[in-house]
């Protein structure tokens, strides 16, 4: 049986065919065994299924179309001998989520509140949540968290709004509180996803990412690490052909800026360690320029270097024992290569 067939067989099986659907799987869970109090609430229909993580201040850390028409045959002479799971959008487990060992971001969606130069994502604001319905509507709501930047105290909350048989997750974010009223922040919505069955990505070469809005742009994924932005976006997008899926995401600020990018080809990246080494004159030359500009978005002294004087920076092979004692803890891994 293909993936496509057993769509059919779950739909009829719920009603759906016959306009007989009853109600969506709905669970907000809160673990009592270990005692960590988290909290995890699951949707199910039978189109989608969705996990939010109030532990991750609401994250959404498992999203797949569940029993969408899904041409993936299984056994000898097929691309899935074996799999016959969903394929996920995203997937914290699989792909590391927030807390990610990977090159880049691992597969959430969640959103980044910025001021003045500082961002806080929001899974790192713990919360809890409750569950209600208003006719055919699942409602989480989350309670407040406190953001604090240097010298701005934010509280927001978050309702996710599950609408039964649409495959429409509405999310809603209210600034209850903030220090200063006239504070200007910026509010990211995002999502990173990478479609699969297993921690091994599929082949992401035939998407197609896109914006629509007063222009209309798109990346044919290539791994370029591209990145498109149109201010007053109405949508953006991604189809995803090999599991017949499109996935969007729209703003009801008609003002807002969206935009789409693609990840970079994990053969072209490379871990970069310190020490980094400059002639003094240099170093001395890029952080005297620096110094009287914006360095919120400044990494490292080689970013300084390439930024204020142009000398392109060269990569050497190094050693992974080429530690940079930071912390007392490094001096214990510095003794361990040691002996």
């Amino acid at each position: 049986m293909t993936m496509s067939e057993f769509a059919d067989y779950y739909r009829e099986k719920k009603g759906v065919n016959d306009n007989n659907y009853n109600e969506p799987e709905c669970a907000l869970w809160r673990d009592i065994l270990y005692g960590s109090d988290k909290q995890l609430f699951w949707y199910c229909d039978p189109y989608m299924r969705a996990c939010v993580n109030m532990d991750q201040g609401g994250a959404i850390v498992d999203l797949r179309p569940y029993a969408a028409k899904l041409e993936w045959p299984v056994g000898i002479g097929t691309k899935h001998v074996q799999d016959a799971s969903y394929p996920f959008l995203i997937q914290e487990k699989y792909r590391a989520g927030y807390f990610t060992h990977y090159a880049g971001e691992g597969t959430v969606r969640s959103a980044k509140l910025s001021y003045k130069g500082e961002e806080v994502d929001l899974c790192l604001c713990p919360t809890h949540a409750h569950f209600s319905q208003e006719g055919k509507t699942r409602i989480l709501t989350l309670d407040p968290v406190t953001i604090e930047f240097r010298d701005l105290t934010v509280k927001l909350q978050t309702k996710e709004y599950f609408e039964e048989g649409s495959s429409n997750i509405k999310i809603e974010r209210n600034i209850l509180e903030m220090s200063d009223p006239t504070a200007e922040v910026t509010l990211n919505e995002y999502m990173v996803a990478c479609y699969g069955t297993t921690e091994y990505s599929e082949d992401m070469s035939n998407i197609t990412l896109k914006i629509d809005g007063p222009e209309e742009k798109e990346i044919h994924y290539a791994y370029k690490c591209r990145e498109e932005g149109v201010v007053g976006a109405k949508e953006v997008s991604a189809v995803i052909p090999e599991i017949e899926t499109r996935v969007s995401m729209t703003a009801s600020d008609e003002t807002a800026e969206g935009y789409v990018k693609e990840t970079p080809d994990r053969k072209c990246v490379w871990t970069i360690q310190t020490p980094q080494i400059f002639s003094y004159a240099l170093i001395r030359e890029a952080h005297d320029s620096i110094r009287k500009k914006d360095m919120s978005k400044i990494t490292d002294a080689a970013m300084v270097i390439e930024q204020e004087t142009g000398v392109k920076v060269a990569l050497a092979e190094g050693s992974y024992q080429n530690i940079k004692i930071t912390t007392p803890e490094d001096l214990y891994i510095a003794e361990a290569f040691l002996r």
